[in-house]
C-alpha cells in the first residue's frame, strides 16, 4: 500500500472516530442535562406539596386560618411544565383543600383534608416514583458516557499508537535502511543494496537506489575494464616503437621500414588518444560537425585504400553505384565512422576472410554496410553493443576498450543517420549506416566492383593494424 493512502485512510479514519465520540458525548451530555433538570423539578414539586400540606393541616384544624392566596400561590408555583396530569392533580388538589377549608361541620372538614391528604400522598408517591425512575435513568446513561468516554479515549489512543508502531516498522525503518545503505555506498561499499520493503514509494525509492547502484557498479566495472583495454593496446605499441627504435641503432639501413612501422604505431596511438577524446566531447555534448557537400563514394574510397595499405593481405570487396552520392556532413567524422567499422571487421574476423564494403540508394537516404564473416555478436550482446566501454563476450583476446562503436553512433545520428547491425555468432556481422542524400540522385543499376589482394609485405599487419574502436 502506499505511504500516502495509508496516511489519508489513519487520518480520515481517526478524524471520524473522533466526531463520532464527539457527537456521541455531546448527546449523552444533553441527556443527562435533562434528566438532572428533570430531576430538580421533582425535588422541587415535592419540597413545595410538603409545604401545600402544612398549610392544608393548618386549615384543618382551624378554619379561620385557612388563606386561600397562599395555597393558590403554592400551587402556582408548582413547576408544571408538560406534564398535564400533575397540573390536574394540582388543580384537585387545590380544591380539595379549599373545600376543607370551607366546610360547615368538622365532620365534613375532616373528611374533605382526609380527600386532600389521600390526594397529595399519591401525587408525592408519584412524583418519588418519577424521580426515582429518572435518577436510574441518569445513572444508567453516565455508566454509558463513561464508557464512551474511556472506550472514544482508548480508541484514540489506539488510533494515534498503532499507526505510529506499523509507521515506524513498515516506513520509518525501511527509510532508515535506505539512508543506511546510501551512507554505505558512499563510504565504498558497492555491493551493498537496499531492502525493497514497506510502502510502495519507499519500495520505489529502493529500487531506484538499487539500480543505481548496479549501473554504478557495472560503469566502475567497464572503468576498470577500460583502463586494463586501454593499458593492453597502448602497451603494444609502445612495445613495437620500443623495439623499432632498438634496430634503428643496430640496423640503420632498415630505416625506412622501421619508419614505416613507427609511423603506423603513433598513428595507433593517436587513434586511441583520439577516441578518448571523442568520447569525453560528446559526453559533453561539445562535438562539433562541419559540414560539406561531398560525394559519399570518394570517402569510402579513400577510407578503403588506407584499409588496403594497412593490411595488404587482407582483401576488400568495393561494390558503390556509378552515379554520386550526394550528402551533407563532417567529411573527417564520416571518414571515422568508415573506418572504425572497417577496422572492427579486419580486426574481428580471420586475415584469409575478405571485407566486403556495399553501398546503395534510395529515394532520400543511402546506405553503407560492412560485412565481414567474422566472430559475429553474440545475441545478448546486441543491445549493449554501441554503449561506451561494452564489448562482446566473445571477442576473446582481441584489444580494445570498447569506445569506437558508441563514438561510431553518436557521429552517425549527428548526421540525422542511424546505425544498425545483424549477426550471428561466428558467421559474421553487417554493420549497416543509413545517411539522409543532400539531393535526389538518380538510381542506377549498374555498379563497380575493386577486389585487391596481395601477399607480400615485411611489416607485421598485427603491428601496422590502425586501432579501431572494439566492438
Amino acid at each position: 500500500m502506499k505511504l500516502r493512502s495509508t496516511v489519508a485512510i489513519v487520518t480520515t479514519t481517526m478524524s471520524c472516530v473522533a466526531v463520532v465520540i464527539a457527537v456521541g458525548l455531546v448527546i449523552l451530555t444533553s441527556a443527562l442535562s435533562q434528566f438532572t433538570a428533570r430531576l430538580e423539578t421533582s425535588v422541587e414539586r415535592v419540597r413545595l406539596l410538603m409545604e401545600l400540606e402544612s398549610h392544608a393541616l393548618e386549615a384543618g384544624r382551624d378554619s379561620g386560618a385557612f388563606a386561600p392566596d397562599a395555597i393558590n400561590e403554592i400551587v402556582g408555583r408548582l413547576p408544571h411544565s408538560s406534564d398535564s396530569q400533575f397540573s390536574s392533580n394540582a388543580q384537585k388538589l387545590a380544591a380539595e383543600i379549599e373545600l376543607a377549608a370551607n366546610a360547615a361541620t368538622p365532620t365534613d372538614r375532616r373528611s374533605q383534608m382526609a380527600a386532600a391528604m389521600t390526594l397529595l400522598r399519591d401525587v408525592v408517591q408519584r412524583e418519588d416514583r418519577e424521580a426515582r425512575r429518572v435518577a436510574t435513568l441518569a445513572a444508567s446513561w453516565h455508566r454509558v458516557m463513561s464508557i464512551v468516554a474511556v472506550g472514544g479515549v482508548s480508541v484514540l489512543l489506539l488510533g494515534f499508537v498503532v499507526p505510529l508502531i506499523w509507521f515506524r516498522q513498515h516506513a520509518l525503518q525501511p527509510l532508515v535502511d535506505v539512508a543506511d545503505a546510501l551512507e554505505r555506498f558512499a563510504a565504498g561499499d558497492r555491493g551493498v543494496r537496499a531492502p525493497q520493503v514497506g510502502p510502495s514509494e519507499i519500495r520505489r525509492v529502493a529500487a531506484s537506489f538499487n539500480d543505481m547502484a548496479r549501473a554504478l557498479q557495472h560503469q566502475h566495472e567497464r572503468q576498470l575494464a577500460f583502463v586494463g583495454g586501454i593499458a593492453h593496446d597502448l602497451r603494444n605499441p609502445l612495445s613495437t616503437l620500443r623495439v623499432a627504435a632498438a634496430l634503428l641503432q643496430r640496423q640503420p639501413h632498415e630505416v625506412i621500414r622501421l619508419g614505416v612501422r613507427i609511423t603506423h604505431q603513433i598513428d595507433h596511438l593517436e587513434r586511441l588518444v583520439n577516441d578518448l577524446l571523442d568520447r569525453t566531447r560528446i559526453e559533453a555534448g561539445q562535438l562539433e560537425l562541419r559540414r560539406e557537400l561531398i560525394d559519399l563514394r570518394h570517402v569510402i574510397d579513400r577510407v578503403v585504400d588506407e584499409q588496403r595499405t594497412l593490411n595488404p593481405t587482407r582483401v576488400f570487396n568495393v561494390i558503390m553505384p556509378d552515379h554520386p552520392a550526394l550528402v551533407s556532413c563532417d567529411v573527417v567524422r564520416i571518414e571515422q565512422v568508415i573506418q572504425n567499422l572497417l577496422s572492427n571487421a579486419v580486426k574481428y574476423s580471420a586475415d584469409s576472410i575478405a571485407i566486403e564494403i556495399r553501398m546503395s540508394q534510395a529515394d532520400s537516404s543511402t546506405t553503407v554496410s560492412v560485412i565481414d564473416r567474422g566472430v559475429g555478436v553474440e545475441p545478448a550482446d546486441r543491445e549493449r553493443l554501441f554503449q561506451p566501454f561494452m564489448r562482446g563476450e566473445n571477442v576473446g583476446r582481441v584489444g580494445g576498450i570498447g569506445l569506437g562503436l558508441s563514438v561510431t553512433k553518436k557521429i552517425v545520428e549527428g548526421h540525422s543517420g542511424r546505425i544498425e547491425v545483424v549477426s550471428t555468432p561466428n558467421a559474421g556481422s553487417t554493420f549497416v549506416v543509413h545517411l539522409p542524400l543532400a539531393a535526389a540522385n538518380p538510381s542506377q543499376p549498374t555498379h563497380r566492383r575493386s577486389s585487391v589482394s596481395t601477399s607480400t609485405n615485411s611489416v607485421n599487419p598485427t603491428h601496422a593494424l590502425q586501432s579501431p574502436a572494439p566492438r
